[in-house]
């Protein structure tokens, strides 16, 4: 599956969720879904500030559980 799909997929899942959607949500998947590596939540946020540095570390975890809630990330412990 394609980034603009699993960003689609992302949408779907938020707005099935009831949850509103955002810029910082999206702009942390775009930074999730352009890494192929295993990548930590810091360097996810690290990453996401330099597009926006208002973004929170608590935002990119809330996002990051989303991603797993919705099968398009797995959670692994390090």
């Amino acid at each position: 599956m394609g980034k603009d799909k699993k960003i689609q997929a992302l949408r779907t899942f938020i707005a099935k969720e009831g949850l509103k959607n955002s810029r910082q949500r999206e702009t942390i998947a775009e930074v999730f879904f352009e890494t192929s590596e295993h990548i930590r939540v810091e360097d996810i946020l690290n990453r996401v500030r330099e597009v926006d540095p208002k973004v929170s570390q608590a935002t990119v975890y809330r996002t990051m559980k989303l991603l797993v809630e919705c099968d398009l990330a797995e959670a692994r412990q390090f």
